[in-house]
């Protein structure tokens, strides 16, 4: 797709979407996905210069290839719901039909393979702030936002950290315990980078600026979907919380050659289930059944 063509269409889609009143960070990746849907479709000769210019022949086109290319009924949803809002705001609702029109069932909140990342080397970035917010992911299981917003010291509560309301997905105050030495002690050094009442957007900037900056950064090094690093957190915390409950006889995750909820016994299952209710409080989740995504099933 020539340079010219996707400007142009882009500068379209995100005047459109600029009058929409979407957050940042919805605004942000639905840019992003129209981005990556007008550059596919480009690869298939189709070159849009306008998203106006955007037809129903041209999402079908998009669905048959993701499909093809085995994408998740997940992954599918969120890059229709970006098209079909950014086709809504323009008054062409009929350009984007329903999800069950295109035979997309519901999301299925579980994976075969880990998404954990733990092979990235959090030292090597050269920005401490940067560095706080993947060392929060990696041992808290933080979203991206929540890592970007903490403030340590307000949120050290001695045998755990308290996410305010203000920080999170869905507004949702949460307490993460501390279990282990090493998330004391990160804990402890990300506290000496800020004052007492500072998060982790340094003083001169704003969320929306450092959120792109930590995207840049992290890009730079070659570090994508660092959403693995709460992956990596959950896969950990659920087999230390069928030690705690078991009295050191827990098991790995499912999803990384640990017991399927089938393969458990009754005693067993009461275990599995409460561990998946502990840890859908700590990430965040009102549903137990998203924690699968994580875990397995």
């Amino acid at each position: 797709m020539s340079k010219s063509a996707l400007r142009s269409a882009m500068y379209s889609a995100s005047k459109t979407l600029d009058e929409g009143k979407l957050s940042f960070q919805s605004l942000s990746d639905y840019k992003g996905i129209i981005r990556q849907s007008l550059e596919e479709l480009s690869t298939f000769g189709i070159i849009l210069r306008s998203i106006d210019q955007l037809k129903q022949k041209h999402i079908e086109k998009l669905i048959y290839a993701w499909k093809d290319k085995k994408l998740s009924t997940g992954t599918i949803k969120n890059r229709l719901s970006a098209l079909r809002r950014v086709t809504e705001l323009s008054g062409r609702k009929e350009v984007v039909k329903l999800n069950a029109d295109y035979n997309i069932g519901p999301r299925q909140y579980y994976s075969e393979t880990s998404k954990s990342i733990d092979d990235i080397d959090i030292n090597k970035i050269n920005d401490s702030y940067i560095q706080a917010s993947l060392i929060l992911q990696r041992e808290f299981g933080l979203r991206r936002e929540e890592s970007i917003k903490f403030k340590p010291h307000q949120a050290d509560q001695g045998g755990g950290i308290r996410l305010q309301a203000s920080w999170t997905k869905g507004g949702i105050e949460r307490l993460i315990p501390i279990t282990n030495q090493t998330q004391r002690e990160s804990l402890d050094k990300i506290k000496q980078i800020v004052d007492k009442s500072q998060s982790l957007i340094p003083k001169d900037s704003s969320y929306r600026k450092q959120r792109m900056h930590y995207d840049n950064i992290t890009r730079y090094y070659g570090y994508y979907r660092l959403h693995g690093l709460r992956h990596g957190y959950a896969q950990k915390r659920y087999e230390e919380l069928t030690h705690s409950l078991t009295r050191g006889n827990g098991w790995k995750a499912p999803i990384l050659g640990g017991p399927s909820q089938s393969q458990l016994n009754q005693f067993e299952k009461h275990v599995d289930m409460q561990a998946r209710l502990c840890l859908s409080q700590e990430l965040g989740h009102s549903r137990v059944s998203i924690v699968r995504s994580y875990i397995g099933i």
